[in-house]
């Protein structure tokens, strides 16, 4: 059983068509030098609110949702897209991903379920032997962060807010001071 508090822990939010918000938490599952990934089933409701957004899906952390930035960093946004098959495979595969995590996965996927937990886990330890062929709707995400707000609070109320936002090239960052 998974720690409340575990350090790869993230809030995610994301919205409908209509802009009706929905947060739910994940687990940040990897980096590399192109952004941060999480992996999910895309017919879930954050795969379904993903692939509704108009123009290329975005998402937003909250502060002090996502365990692994400082606490004093405010509302990250970001640019999602949809993981290579090829990253996809290594994460099903990786000595990383528990087992029963796949089997849950992949069950999940495949057949409908009741939501009482016991027969929940019941079907996963009972089925989990044939049930590790990663779905054709199981993937991850790659999170590519755009913007990034520092906030420090001071006593005066006149409180530090940077932001950094990426640069449309990509190239770089652009640097401004906000009003407290």
């Amino acid at each position: 059983m998974g720690s409340p508090n575990e350090p790869n822990q993230m809030a995610l939010a994301t919205a409908t068509r209509d802009g009706r918000p929905s947060l739910r938490y994940l687990l940040l599952k990897g980096h590399d030098e192109t952004g941060f990934y999480f992996y999910t089933n895309y017919n879930s409701r954050k795969g379904k609110e993903l692939a509704d957004n108009r123009g290329p899906p975005c998402a937003c952390t909250g502060r002090r949702c996502t365990a692994w930035l400082p606490s004093r960093v405010t509302l990250p946004r970001w640019t999602l897209s949809a993981a290579t098959p090829t990253s996809n495979r290594a994460r099903w595969t990786a000595k990383s991903a528990p087992r029963s995590a796949r089997r849950a996965a992949s069950l999940l996927a495949r057949k409908s379920w009741n939501r009482a937990r016991r027969s929940l886990s019941e079907r996963v330890t009972a089925e989990g032997a044939e049930c590790i062929d990663r779905p054709e709707q199981w993937g991850g995400y790659r999170l590519r962060p755009d913007r990034f707000e520092f906030w420090q609070g001071q006593r005066d109320r006149l409180h530090d807010r940077l932001q950094f936002r990426r640069q449309a090239d990509g190239a770089g960052w652009t640097y401004e001071r906000l009003a407290p």
